[in-house]
C-alpha cells in the first residue's frame, strides 16, 4: 500500500467518491447542492472544511493516481520515467484494467528513491 486511505485529503476523497459514481464535477456539486465553483475548488484542494464522503480502502489504480497527483506528475512524465504506456497508465488509473502490479511497483520504487 503506497497511501494509507486516513491521510486523503477532502479534494482526494471527493475526486474518488466522485469517480467511483461516475459522475462529472458539474453532476457531482448538483447532487451535493452545491455551487458549482464551490465543487472545483474542495476537490482541487483549496477548501479543507468541506463535507467529504470517508474512503475505507483504495483499490490499485485510485492509489496509483492519488501518489501521481500528490507527486505532481503528467501521465506523460511517468510514461517516460517508468517505460510504460501513458495509455496504459490512465487505464489503470481508471479502472478499465486491473493488471496494476508494474505501475504499483514503479511507485514503491519511486517513492524508496524519492524520499
Amino acid at each position: 500500500m503506497l497511501i494509507n486511505p486516513i491521510t486523503l485529503t477532502v479534494g482526494e476523497r471527493l475526486e474518488i467518491s466522485r469517480r467511483r459514481a461516475g459522475l462529472t464535477q458539474k453532476e457531482a456539486a448538483a447532487l451535493l447542492g452545491w455551487p458549482f465553483k464551490s465543487y472545483l475548488r474542495a476537490e482541487h484542494g483549496k477548501d479543507d472544511e468541506a463535507a467529504a464522503p470517508h474512503i475505507v480502502s483504495l483499490a490499485p489504480g485510485e492509489e496509483c493516481r492519488v501518489y501521481r497527483k500528490r507527486e505532481g506528475l503528467t501521465l506523460r512524465e511517468v510514461e517516460d520515467a517508468s517505460g510504460l504506456k501513458a495509455k496504459w497508465i490512465h487505464r489503470v488509473e481508471q479502472g478499465s484494467t486491473r493488471a496494476s502490479r508494474p505501475l504499483e511497483n514503479f511507485w514503491r520504487q519511486y517513492k524508496e528513491t524519492n524520499t
